[in-house]
């Protein structure tokens, strides 16, 4: 919404309906579209009377995704007569059979129906180029808001340990499987003079607080959950964002620790790659191994001059593709190329 408004954009949230759902019940599904039904009359009662204050000139939907099922969009904008553009939507062909097959196949048909769709990453571009045209699809860069025009700069002096920086919640699966793949890691690294700071919580918290604490030298500090200023002083007084990212979509940390002039060590996995470049902004492990990321970190603790020049190279990095003033150029070029149905 930030960048719709800085490029010029009335902005408003249509609806409050969501339609996620964490598992594959086809009773939840029916119970989903009786809702968006409702709903829909409801919106278009409201936008299409002749007596609205507030027309929509476009509908726009974030995050369609087999899980998340759109069924409001498409609906309402042929009843409207207004272009229906999806942001960061994803097509998971292999849930085509199995207990999600239902929930895909509504996700796609709202996929065909879009007028325009944004995507972050070459992955999920890929996935849809199978059943959308390419005029259809637009690439949008990942983007984070509040890049200050000077890194703040707490970074420690010679001699002081290389403070590493994980930002992450503690939950199972992927998350669960980089925090191990980062302590196996750093467990082979006990030789050189590091430090790390873990911001996070979730289910996981109180295993991955042993697991972590089993680093040899008591050298990890957990803060728990941080939000603004906190974590801003977190990450400023960092000298390395060390994260894995298993099954990242992309990975919005990476953008604020490389805001923050810290150079990246992270697995060449997933969309990682769409917003850390290798050799540039950080070092990516081109194996998902413990082994390959300990060696990336390893090169940024033995360098001081290797990470203050990779930093650098990251924030100016963020600045000029993943501001949210360069995401709204984008947008605003890309919209006002829609024309208007009627």
């Amino acid at each position: 919404m930030r960048a719709l408004e800085v490029g010029g954009a009335d902005v408003r949230i249509a609806s409050e309906t969501r339609t996620w759902s964490g598992v594959a019940d086809p009773d939840r599904l029916l119970s989903l579209q009786k809702t968006a039904e409702l709903e829909r009359r409801r919106l278009v009662a409201i936008y299409g009377s002749p007596t609205a204050t507030f027309r929509p000139d476009i509908w726009l939907t974030y995050h369609n995704h087999y899980k998340a099922p759109d069924f409001l969009g498409p609906a309402v904008s042929r009843e409207l007569r207004i272009p229906y553009v999806i942001v960061e939507a994803s097509y998971a062909a292999s849930r085509g059979t199995g207990p999600w097959a239902d929930w895909l196949r509504h996700t796609r048909a709202g996929i065909e129906e879009a007028d325009l769709i944004f995507s972050f990453t070459k992955r999920d571009e890929e996935g849809l180029r199978a059943i959308v045209p390419s005029c259809r699809l637009r690439r949008l860069a990942p983007f984070i808001e509040d890049v200050a025009t000077e890194p703040p700069r707490d970074r420690g002096g010679p001699g002081d340990p290389v403070r590493l920086v994980t930002v992450a919640m503690m939950r199972r699966g992927a998350k669960e499987k980089s925090y191990r793949l980062l302590a196996d890691a750093l467990g082979r690294l006990s030789h050189r003079n590091w430090e790390l700071d873990v911001v996070g919580d979730g289910e996981a918290f109180d295993e991955l607080q042993e697991l972590l604490g089993g680093i040899p030298g008591d050298r990890v500090t957990l803060h728990g959950k941080l939000e603004g200023p906190p974590l801003a002083r977190v990450l400023a007084r960092g000298d390395v964002f060390v994260w894995p990212g298993i099954e990242e979509a992309f990975g919005m940390a990476y953008l604020e620790a490389q805001a923050h002039g810290l150079a990246v060590a992270a697995c060449d996995t997933a969309g990682v790659g769409e917003v850390v470049r290798d050799g540039e902004t950080g070092l990516l492990a081109h194996a998902v191994t413990p082994s390959a990321f300990a060696a990336a970190v390893d090169q940024l603790i033995a360098s001081e001059e290797l990470r203050r020049d990779l930093g650098d190279r990251a924030r100016r990095h963020v600045l000029e593709r993943h501001s949210v003033e360069v995401a709204a150029r984008v947008l605003q070029v890309e919209l006002a190329g829609l024309g208007v149905r009627g």
